[in-house]
């Protein structure tokens, strides 16, 4: 005879940025260990090591279940996307292949799910297996974890959102979705949305703010360190003409304006912009801590036993979550290199920020700097001369 294992509030996550917003939604909703179980769903071939990540920041205390699911759907491994954008063929029949993976991980789920069916609310995902999943539990309701312009791009004409990308595809494909797979998706009009930073939505779901308290809670228990947190970024990094060397007599000159020691700095390198000989030339030059850790930042900052006397970065969506989080207790900077005046969207983040009064970063400016996109100091008044790094980069390939 089978026997349910009843908790009152169940947690889906897929990765170290969706289990950061459970933990938020734990601590909001006032959750305890005897009433949570914690699902996680990650793919079989782990292309972004999931398994290992997830590991360092997960708090077992806070769970009286985990739960590992390993899917067979999404196992292509790093680089191999490419290859299906070069060839067709290829493409069409990892498609067909996908489908029975999709069909394998359903009827896993279901197995699963059959155990668990008495949770009454659901803090979820939006990811096809976390919706089915969530489906499977039977609950009351279901909040959606994941906000953001990923998640804005989901919403559809009736004002809900909706991940089944399956929708617009041949009628062949939405015949094997519907009557073979049958992933499920939980009923709209019982599923809220649990914002990442107070987003502003348009939606028939009902809101709740996520005004990240766990972790202000955490920053406010800790005492400011003798170490600076320095956040790379992949807004300066994916210019061609930007390599490592050049951005590291960048970030000197940044550390010579702010009167600190190199090697006072946390150093966090971009998980996708930076190779291992990269970070090693950085560790090499600065003679700093190197924290390279795929997990979020914000993850980082109030795991570390004390908090940065200074963040800085030239710019980043980090910077701004950390402001928002900090509340003043360390100084926050952003490194403005004299040439981010030419670029018009990095001038216009640059206005939203100093017109935002519930952020407090403080502008630096570089100037006697390197070039990192060679235009010369004082070259031209006129900015900016570039809508974007795409707009620039073009202009400099037809210059060539």
């Amino acid at each position: 005879m089978r026997v349910l294992k009843k908790y009152s509030k169940a947690f889906i996550v897929k990765d170290p940025k969706t289990y950061m917003n459970a933990e938020e939604a734990w601590y909001q909703f006032q959750a305890k260990k005897k009433e949570c179980i914690l699902f996680i769903i990650y793919p079989r071939t782990n292309p972004l090591q999931t398994f290992e990540r997830l590991n360092e920041v997960i708090d077992k205390k806070k769970w009286n279940e985990i739960i590992w699911i390993k899917t067979a759907s999404n196992t292509y491994e790093e680089g191999f996307k490419k290859i299906l954008q070069k060839k067709r063929w290829l493409k069409k029949i990892m498609s067909y292949r996908e489908l029975l993976f999709n069909y394998i991980d359903r009827v896993r789920i279901d197995s699963i799910a059959k155990n668990y069916q008495s949770v009454e609310v659901v803090f979820s995902g939006y990811k096809n297996t976390q919706e089915h999943l969530t489906a499977n539990l039977k609950p009351e309701k279901l909040y959606l974890l994941e906000t953001g312009r990923r998640t804005l791009e989901r919403l559809k004409k009736s004002d809900y959102i909706d991940h089944r990308k399956h929708a617009n595809k041949k009628r062949l494909l939405r015949i094997v979705h519907k009557y073979f797979i049958r992933f499920q998706v939980f009923d709209r009009k019982k599923t809220a949305v649990f914002t990442s930073y107070k987003d502003k939505i348009e939606t028939k779901h009902a809101l709740v703010h996520n005004d990240q308290s766990y972790k202000k809670e955490r920053i406010k228990q800790k005492a400011v360190g003798d170490y600076i947190l320095w956040i790379s970024s992949d807004l300066v990094l994916k210019i061609d003409t930007t390599d490592i060397r050049v951005y590291t007599e960048y970030i000197k000159a940044s550390m010579r304006h702010l009167k600190c020691d190199y090697s006072k700095i946390r150093y966090i390198p971009h998980p996708l912009k930076e190779t291992d000989s990269d970070i090693e030339y950085v560790r090499d030059s600065l003679n700093c801590e190197i924290d390279d850790r795929m997990i979020p930042v914000e993850m980082k900052l109030i795991n570390y036993p004390s908090l940065p006397y200074a963040c800085v970065s030239p710019l980043s969506s980090a910077l701004v979550n950390i402001s928002f989080l900090a509340e003043k207790k360390f100084k926050i900077y952003s490194a403005w290199h004299y040439e981010f005046n030419h670029f018009q969207d990095l001038t216009e983040w640059r206005k939203n920020i100093e017109h935002n009064k519930n952020l407090d970063i403080n502008f630096i400016e570089v100037q006697d700097c390197i070039s990192l996109f060679q235009i010369k100091y004082g070259e031209t008044d006129d900015f900016p001369i570039y809508r974007n790094f795409r707009d620039y980069s073009g202009k400099k390939t037809a210059e060539l």
